[in-house]
């Protein structure tokens, strides 16, 4: 049987052969001449993007409803509490219904994203923040750069907001005195209180 070697092979085998070894030869010279920038880049690229996933699944959405307003002005000063708490991301308003001739059906909604904190951190801050101006008995307040005037009686509302009903996803403050004030006729889903006072007040918390 005859031994086959370099000089017995076809001439194409022969190309076959020498380009293999030149490739073999000149790739590991290719790859170490390649820029490192635009390998670290990509790298880069890729941890940010999962670094930037992680942050937005951190993220969280709250749902904050405030019942028995019939003030705009009480509004616009709850709307800027909201956004100045700490760990509020964004605050978006998306229901809003006030009618003065039927408090108990006022109904303003926000819909809150938050990291950092925790909702009952931000019911606290927020409940804690109306009562130090509630107590300062300050009439005028400054909201996205234009000052609001309060009545009399929209100072005894905001007063009377406090804290109602709390979960994990969604926070709602109501105005006490609609609620405990029959002549207020009209009545949703909501459990009617018989304390005025903020040391009879009892918080339900959370869930």
């Amino acid at each position: 049987m005859k031994k086959s070697n370099k000089e017995s092979l076809p001439y194409p085998q022969k190309l076959v052969m020498v380009f293999i070894i030149i490739t073999a030869l000149v790739l590991p010279i290719a790859i170490s001449a390649c820029p490192t920038s635009a390998v670290a880049e990509t790298v880069s690229e890729t941890t940010s993007g999962s670094l930037g996933q992680r942050l937005m699944s951190r993220e969280k959405v709250l749902n904050i409803t405030l019942s028995g307003v019939t003030s705009y002005e009480l509004m616009e000063i709850f709307n800027e509490v909201i956004e100045n708490t700490p760990g509020v991301v964004k605050a978006e308003r998306y229901n809003i219904f006030l009618n003065p001739k039927h408090p108990k059906a006022c109904q303003v909604e926000w819909q809150v994203t938050f990291n950092e904190t925790t909702p009952f951190a931000i019911e606290s801050a927020i409940y804690n923040r109306l009562k130090k101006m509630a107590e300062d008995h300050n009439a005028t307040y400054s909201v996205n750069g234009y000052d609001i005037t309060l009545t009399k009686k929209e100072h005894k509302t905001l007063q009377a907001i406090r804290p109602h009903q709390s979960t994990s996803r969604s926070i709602c403050f109501i105005d006490t005195e609609t609620f405990t004030n029959p002549r207020n006729e009209y009545r949703p889903s909501y459990r009617r209180f018989s304390v005025n006072r903020w040391s009879d007040y009892r918080n339900h918390g959370f869930e």
